[in-house]
């Protein structure tokens, strides 16, 4: 259940990051020192509404397996590694590409 939650908040800032443009408010980091703010907004959204979608299908994934059916161990461990793998990616391809929008 925090999974959804938190995958909408998420998906919640990544669209008002979008919307509205203020960096000041939705977007991590130090936004007073960037040079590019649309290709920073363009980045940070994108990420912040991938990372509320993965977090809300893992999420649905655990209830789903918690009270309608029961996964196989193995598939639960398989689906968790393959989101904790794509946290950590994210996090390296954000951190590199952000540095392009820094002074």
């Amino acid at each position: 259940m925090i999974n959804i939650l938190l995958g909408l908040g998420f998906i919640y800032r990544g669209n008002q990051l979008s919307r509205t443009k203020d960096i000041k408010k939705y977007a991590f980091g130090s936004p007073e020192r960037v040079n590019d703010k649309d290709g920073y907004i363009k980045l940070f959204s994108k990420a912040q509404l991938l990372t509320g979608i993965i977090s809300v299908i893992f999420g649905s994934i655990i209830i789903l397996d918690r009270f309608i059916f029961e996964l196989p161990f193995e598939i639960a461990i398989s689906v968790a590694s393959i989101f904790l793998i794509f946290i950590f990616v994210e996090l390296i391809v954000v951190n590199k590409r952000r540095h392009i929008f820094m002074q």
